[in-house]
Order: structure tokens, then C-alpha cells, then sequence
């Protein structure tokens, strides 16, 4: 008896108590740190890569070790110490077989990384010579970053600066600062500058000449190649440039140095029965770091930045100068394409990223030269050379009608363009008479009068 009261009683107590613990004194939950590019030690070699080459990939309760290990479902759960990350890979790829991360994030402003990265086969020898066992893992948030593996210390790293394609920067105007320069190319200038984190712009030219930039205006390098170069590169996070130039050839470059990494030549006008095998259409890159690439041979590639193996080809109606905006989460590329008339097929498409099978695809009366930007909401957006703005739902494919705001009522065709737009008066001040242009490349394309009822 008495020994049953001494477990009983304890436990009576315990129960009396929490039942009488106030609601506050319950402690809250917490969340874990919010996901992120976390950038390895600039002063120390991982696993034979050089600085500043390396970084630690968080992405919706996955984690990644770029460029060595995709992303891979994770164990991600906040502690009192801060964020733990645990994930594991039967094999990371090319360079590292079997391997195992172990790292915490920590809790007072989630800026850090500190673990383990075990691996049981590593496929190359370091710079040493050696084969190294567990690495320390010391890491910092990048500044920027995206759901596909671009340098996240880049401002701005590709054409559109993301995946999505939104053209929206991160990086707020000064006024204060700086000093204004001018570098004159040989000749004109069609493609878009990308940034690199020290500030360092890499452009091509009508010249031929790939050119990289200090912030200062001084030339760092420069690449020669075969014709004009009117796309723009992409930076990775692994330290490497991406362009293409007119004379049919995608170049990998050292974005420190300039030195070859590959080349990648298209297939030529010969076999293809095209007129000409130009890359003008810039880089993208998927999840897996799979280059997208269009070309004028009618032909858009995926290529394995590693082995320069192509994994799908793409084949389109005519020319393609528009770049695949990349969606992560549903595995898709859209992309436009020059066919002009839709009688000779479709020139709107959404692409498997990982089969190069069309999803789904529209057909316009005028080219689809612009390239897509994705919205939070599922929205594909695309312009067209017939004046119309179109927008897609990502999934079915589905003409959706924009909101125009203000409280405006559409109808629209079948084919997703609109019929009719009501603004209503609410209370402005509106003229009796109104003149309602349409605008197509700042030039008024079609005109009405609208009267006040």
C-alpha cells in the first residue's frame, strides 16, 4: 500500500499542478528560420572546390549542398538552439557518392550555418591529393538568392534576374556614392548586363566580344568569338559564366578568371535544315542546374552543365528568342517561340522540365518573342507582336483574364484576349469625352471616343 501511494501520489501532484498552469506559461512554438542560400567559408577549400564555390541550398523542408548535392527531402525542426537540418543522400552525383549533412541554423537572427558534411565516397581526388573525411561546414546567409542555383550573392545573375522572370530588384537606388563611366564596345550593345556579387559586369556585344567588367569600368577579360553576341549570360552559384554568341556556340567561362570551362556547339543550319544556328535567346537554369538554352535552329536544349551531354531537345515552328521562365514547384518551362501564324502551329508553350514533353500549348497570330513571367498566384504572363498581353493558368494551360484594378469589368475572347473593358465612374471627375488610344511599342495602334452617358 504504501508503495503505491508513493507512485501515486507524485503523480497527483503533477497532474494538480499542470492543470493549474496558466495559459502563459505554456511556451509558445516555435519556426524554424525561413529558407535560404547560405554561402560556405570564403577562406578554406570543400572538398577540393575552391572558395566561395560552395553553398548550403534550404528550399520548402529540403536541403541541397550546391553544386555537389540536388536538394532532397530534409529533417528540418526548430530547437531551442536554433533550426536543425538533418538529410541524407544514397548518392550526390558525379563527384560525391553516399554522404550525410548534420548542421543547425542558428536561432538569434538565422544568418548562420554550423555542421558536419560526412560522405562515404568521394569520386575524385582534392587539390592535396587527398581524400578527405568529414568536413566542418561553416556557412553564411547569401544576400539574394532564387529557387534555381544562380549566384546568390548576384543582384542580379541572369536575364530577368530570377527564375520567375519577375525583372524585380532586390537592390533599392542611391543616390550617393559611385562615380558615372562609359566603355565603348566595338559596336552595339543588345544583350542585358548580369551582376556578380563583387559588382564585376559580364556583357556581350555586336563586336564579337564577350566582356567582363570591373565596377569601376576597367576591362577584367575578355572572350573572342565567331559573331555578335545580342543574349545575356547567366552566373551560377559554382562560379561559372553562361553565354551564348551568333556563331552557334553556348560558353561556359571561370567568372573570376575567364578561363574555359566547355563549349557547347549547336547543331549546325545543315542538319537541322534551319538558316542559322544562333544562341540569342540568353541562359536559364533549373533546380538540378540543367542549362535551358534556345536556339535559331528551332531547337531549345537542356544540357547537363557537367558533362555538356544533352538531355532533351525541344523542337519548335521557327526561331526562339524567348527564355523559358523555370517553375520549381510544378517541374515546368514556358516559353515562347517567332512562329507568326497560328495555322502553322502553336508559339506559347509549357515544357516537362525533365522530358521535354509539351504539357500544354497556344497558338497566336504574331510572334511570342518576349519570354513568360510567372506570378505568385499560378499566372503565366507573356506579350505578343499582335499588342496583346495574355495569361495562362500554369497548370491546365487556360486563358485567364487580367485585373486591370480599379474596379474594371472584362470579357474576353476565347483565345484569352479581351472584347471589352467597363471602367466605371465611381466618383471621378470625368469629361463628358473621352479619347481611348491603344498603345503597341509607344505608338498608338487603334483609337475610339468614349462618351459620357
Amino acid at each position: 500500500m504504501r508503495r503505491l501511494a508513493r507512485t501515486v501520489l507524485p503523480c497527483l501532484v503533477l497532474a494538480l499542478v499542470g492543470a493549474g498552469a496558466s495559459p502563459a506559461a505554456v511556451r509558445p512554438r516555435r519556426d524554424p528560420c525561413p529558407d535560404g542560400r547560405f554561402m560556405l567559408d570564403q577562406e578554406r577549400h570543400f572538398l577540393g572546390m575552391r572558395p566561395g564555390a560552395t553553398s548550403v541550398w534550404l528550399d520548402t523542408g529540403r536541403v541541397g549542398l550546391s553544386p555537389f548535392c540536388p536538394l532532397t527531402e530534409a529533417r528540418v525542426s526548430a530547437t531551442r538552439r536554433g533550426t536543425a537540418l538533418r538529410a541524407a543522400w544514397d548518392d550526390c552525383g558525379r563527384l560525391v557518392g553516399r554522404s550525410k549533412l548534420v548542421a543547425t541554423m542558428a536561432r538569434r537572427d538565422c544568418s548562420r550555418v554550423r555542421g558536419r558534411f560526412l560522405t562515404r565516397q568521394l569520386k575524385f581526388v582534392t587539390q592535396r591529393g587527398e581524400r578527405p573525411g568529414p568536413e566542418r561546414l561553416r556557412a553564411e546567409r547569401a544576400p539574394f538568392g532564387d529557387r534555381v542555383p544562380t549566384d546568390p550573392r548576384s543582384p542580379w545573375p541572369k536575364f530577368r534576374r530570377d527564375a520567375a522572370q519577375t525583372g524585380r530588384s532586390p537592390v533599392r537606388p542611391s543616390t550617393t556614392g559611385g562615380a558615372p563611366w562609359a566603355f565603348p564596345t566595338g559596336k552595339g550593345i543588345f544583350s542585358m548586363p548580369v551582376i556578380g556579387p563583387d559588382g564585376r559586369i559580364y556583357v556581350g556585344s555586336a563586336d564579337r566580344t564577350f566582356y567582363a567588367l570591373e565596377r569601376d569600368g576597367t576591362v577584367a577579360w575578355t572572350v573572342q568569338t565567331g559573331e555578335i553576341i545580342d543574349s545575356a549570360a547567366l552566373l551560377d552559384d559554382a562560379g561559372v559564366v553562361y553565354f551564348g554568341s551568333g556563331d552557334g556556340t553556348l560558353y561556359a567561362r571561370r567568372a573570376g578568371s575567364g578561363a574555359e570551362v566547355w563549349a557547347f556547339d549547336a547543331d549546325p543550319p545543315a542538319a537541322t535544315g534551319a538558316f542559322i544556328d544562333w544562341f540569342e535567346a540568353n541562359v536559364a537554369m533549373g533546380p538540378d542546374r540543367t542549362l535551358y538554352v534556345p536556339n535559331d535552329n528551332s531547337l531549345t536544349y537542356a544540357i547537363d552543365p557537367e558533362t555538356r551531354a544533352v538531355r532533351w531537345r525541344f523542337q519548335t515552328a521557327d526561331q526562339t528568342w524567348s527564355l523559358p521562365a523555370v517553375d520549381p514547384e510544378r517541374g515546368l518551362l514556358f516559353m515562347g517561340n517567332n512562329n507568326l501564324l497560328a495555322l502553322l502551329g502553336p508559339n506559347t508553350f509549357a515544357i516537362d522540365a525533365a522530358s521535354g514533353e509539351t504539357r500544354w500549348s497556344h497558338a497566336t497570330d504574331g510572334t511570342i518573342a518576349a519570354s513568360p513571367m510567372l506570378t505568385p498566384d499560378g499566372l503565366v504572363v507573356v506579350g505578343g507582336f499582335d499588342g496583346w498581353v495574355r495569361a495562362y493558368d500554369a497548370d491546365t494551360g487556360r486563358p485567364v483574364s487580367l485585373d486591370y484594378g480599379y474596379g474594371t469589368e472584362r470579357t474576353t475572347n476565347p483565345d484569352g484576349t479581351v472584347a471589352q473593358v467597363r471602367v466605371p465612374y465611381g466618383t471621378w471627375a470625368v469629361p463628358a469625352t473621352l479619347r481611348l488610344y491603344l498603345m503597341v511599342d509607344g505608338y498608338p495602334a487603334a483609337r475610339a471616343t468614349a462618351t459620357r452617358p
